[in-house]
């Protein structure tokens, strides 16, 4: 907003009809105005009801585009002419700055554009005021308004993927009877041991009710969070959901998959079943007796998942939720068709093309930036490029006759997403401590997993559930995916959904609260980015995350010992494609060594509250026993353990696809090259993995166990021994990398003086380093010294 200390600025109030411009607009001029501010308000309804009402002699008329024209411009010339009138005021007697609201909803840019420049020819302020509302909040509201007073209709709503197109129509309310606003769904308040999509508001004044907030603090003016959730409402003539959530499986979605995406839709259904909610969920195929005649994608009455041409592989689900009281009115889930062709390809180990591998890597398949929780927009499980892993890995156990992973696996894996994405739109949040609760015995007992799934929560990111010592003969049998919802994610729709008889908006009901502290464990994106817990981790599996790390290693062995690699190359393919399936290897090590990361020095902090009468709350530090466990893994990865890297009489084996400069060889493309065939550098592979590993001891690791201080059962000095002795220099050229590498970096830590000094200290006796003495700048006196 531009303005400063101008006579007057303009402000235009840009929104869709009934987005409440006009009531913010007359509460401004009504209270609004101070001693050195003045708002004032021209409204174009007002302009046109006038003027529409002199042609009709008093009686409400259809739109006439030259009225409306006209109106337009008068707006322009009021406008003009109480500027004028005001800088002149100013000029003469300096007291108050105009703040003129023109109330229109400005939907063509052309319309902002004519004040933009009008407000530069006047030399005075300018501003947008963008009322935010969803689409349809605001029909909800236009349906209710006054039978007289012209106002624009809002017909439809249309969103593509570069853009939102609406129609407007300007006519009049006939039905008196209609004036009336729909009861909004209760509110109900967010538990932070349940993890739900919430808002958060502050309710200014006292309140007739306790002022409490539940931490045992008490506000005057307290603040309140609300869960975003879906509104369902039984019939209590027939017992069931009067309208339920219901999920268009869009024609675009290929054929042979449908029936998984619906399958991974109606997976919630028992969960709403169990708090009484029959046919609370469902998913309508195309050809479904009630297909809708009128169904359109991006139709606001209609929930759709659908496929959008594009080489990315992410999913978005876009949501628009009632601020008032959290209630979800319509979502979304849209994948790109890329996906497809990347999950066709992993799992597809016969085909002879070139793999794509020059160019971006799987992370930049994402290119616009997504929502960190899940929420509106792009949700990073389904293009993470560990699923590139993962079915690598099945691909490797369980293939059919015809050398393919069978299509039932493949569906699994497509409805295991499904599940994902539509918890997101029912108003769940990411769980990433579900995969942590079940034993590795557990999970290979395929009768276990059909009933619970791998983890607590279809919430979390997944990975396949395969360890080393699956056999090709028991795979037949084993369970890979979540094919149900899990204990947590029953508890979290509990909580969200269940009907709370006395419960008051705003307030935590006993029953909430009984519910949120009998759920399993919950941790989400924030523990995650921040490394907080070792327990809630993305793509980990089982109640012992570093027997976990450790079996990837031996995943990589084993692969490596069997010649699994060349094995799985057709004839005819191309030798590019042995590089692709080496990297990926690489990133199983990669992948191991983010696992126990958090685990050294790692402490298990959960949403705890206090129990009635409970002591102190102490945090769970990680085992020693466990941590010596994980800085084991690391310094096999550090001292190139025998069988983990491919040895250096193989690296001329590998090459790799080459584009130009400016080319990204995964893209299609009207003028594709990627004709290029080069050595791949797979020392710097190697020695960017060790290097990985080094740093996750020296920074992440150590200054967690630094944080503890004397409760953290590891010392600084064992764990700088342990990588030290890793790290003795041998005859290989690799592992005098390694060395050198590392002694840089111990170099530059004792040189940084924002490293704790008691790192410094072990450092000095370890490797008996000396800190490099204080620069001395001539002219400048050393402290201390006179």
């Amino acid at each position: 907003m531009a303005g400063g200390s101008c006579a007057a600025v303009i402000v235009l109030m840009c929104g869709l009809p009934a987005a409440g411009k006009t009531t913010l607009a007359k509460h401004f001029t009504s209270s609004g105005s101070t001693p050195t501010r003045l708002y004032e308000r021209i409204s174009f309804d007002d302009l046109y009801e006038q003027a529409v009402n002199h042609a009709a002699e008093g009686k409400t008329s259809e739109f006439n585009p030259d009225i409306w024209q006209t109106c337009q411009q008068e707006m322009v010339v009021r406008v003009t002419k109480r500027i004028e009138q005001q800088s002149a005021f100013i000029t003469s007697s300096p007291m108050q700055q105009l703040v003129l609201l023109v109330d229109d909803n400005f939907q063509y840019q052309s319309l902002r554009k004519r004040f933009f420049h009008l407000a530069a020819d006047l030399n005075c302020g300018f501003a947008v005021l963008y009322m935010n509302v969803p689409a349809a909040i605001c029909r909800e509201r236009n349906a209710a308004r006054m039978v007289d007073s012209p106002h624009f209709k809002l017909n439809e709503v249309e969103s593509f993927a570069s853009d939102e197109e609406i129609d407007i129509e300007l006519g009049t309310q006939s039905d008196p009877s209609s004036n009336t606003v729909e009861q909004v769904m209760p509110q109900r308040v967010a538990d932070d041991r349940i993890g739900y999509f919430s808002k958060r508001y502050t309710e200014y004044g006292m309140r007739g009710q306790d002022l409490g907030d539940g931490n045992g603090f008490h506000w005057w003016d307290p603040q309140t969070t609300v869960i975003h959730r879906r509104k369902l409402e039984l019939d209590p003539t027939t017992n069931t959901v009067k309208d339920p959530i219901t999920y268009y499986i869009d024609p675009s979605v290929p054929k042979e998959w449908r029936e998984a995406f619906a399958a991974g839709v109606n997976a919630w259904a028992p969960a709403f079943e169990r708090i009484g909610f029959t046919n609370a969920i469902r998913a309508v195929l195309p050809g479904d007796n009630d297909w809708p005649a009128d169904y359109r994608l991006g139709d606001l009455r209609y929930n759709s998942i659908s496929v959008m041409i594009s080489e990315r592989t992410y999913a978005q689900g876009p949501t628009i939720t009632d601020p008032r009281s959290g209630e979800i009115l319509h979502s979304d889930i849209t994948f790109e068709y890329g996906f497809f062709n990347e999950v066709m390809a992993d799992f597809d180990l016969k085909s002879p093309v070139d793999p794509p591998q020059a160019g971006t890597d799987a992370s930049s398949n994402a290119k616009h930036a997504f929502d960190r929780t899940g929420r509106n927009q792009q949700c990073g499980f389904a293009q993470d490029s560990q699923h590139q892993v993962d079915r690598m890995l099945l691909s490797t156990v369980a293939m059919d006759t015809d050398g393919y992973v069978p299509k039932r696996l493949i569906a699994q894996h497509f409805s295991d997403i499904i599940m994902h994405e539509v918890g997101h739109t029912l108003g769940l949040r990411h769980n990433f401590a579900g995969s942590s609760a079940y034993s590795r015995d557990q999970l290979h007992n395929s009768s276990f997993v059909e009933e619970h799934g791998i983890s607590t929560s279809v919430m979390d990111y997944l990975p396949v559930n395969i360890f080393s010592d699956l056999t090709e003969a028991e795979a037949e049998a084993h369970a890979f995916y979540m094919t149900t919802i899990g204990a947590y994610d029953y508890s979290a729709i509990a909580y969200g959904y269940s009907i709370v008889d006395g419960e008051t908006p705003g307030y935590k009901h006993p029953r909430l609260t009984e519910l949120a502290s009998t759920s399993p464990m919950f941790l989400t994106d924030e523990n995650v980015e921040h490394l907080l817990n070792p327990y809630g981790q993305t793509f980990d599996l089982s109640s012992d995350i570093v027997d976990y790390a450790a079996d990837r290693l031996e995943f990589v062995k084993r692969t490596r010992q069997s010649s699994a690699l060349l094995n799985k190359i057709p004839d005819d393919a191309s030798w590019t494609t042995f590089w692709q399936r080496e990297s990926v290897l690489l990133r199983m090590i990669a992948q191991a060594i983010k696992k126990v990361d958090p685990v050294l020095g790692g402490v298990n902090v959960t949403h705890a509250h206090r129990s009635k009468g409970e002591e102190m709350y102490r945090a769970a530090v990680v085992p020693r026993a466990m941590q010596l466990q994980a800085l084991g893994v690391l310094v096999r990865i550090i001292r190139n353990e025998d069988g983990l890297f491919p040895k250096s009489e193989v690296y001329m084996s590998y090459i790799e696809v080459v584009g130009f400069m400016d080319e990204d060889c995964k893209e299609p493309s009207l003028d594709y090259g990627c004709l290029g065939r080069g050595l791949v550098d797979v020392n710097a592979a190697i020695m960017a993995v060790i290097k990985k590993a080094i740093h996750t001891v020296l920074y992440s690791a150590l200054g967690r166990v630094i944080q503890q201080d004397a409760a953290s059962p590891l010392g600084v000095r064992e764990i700088l021994e342990a990588v030290g002795n890793a790290t003795a220099i041998h005859e290989e050229s690799l592992n005098q990398q390694v060395s050198t590498f590392l002694h840089e970096q111990l170099h530059d830590m004792i040189s940084d003086s924002t490293v704790d000094s008691r790192i410094k200290t072990a450092i000095q006796e370890v490797w008996g380093f000396t800190p490099p003495p204080p620069v001395v700048i001539a002219g400048i006196k050393q402290p201390g010294k006179k």
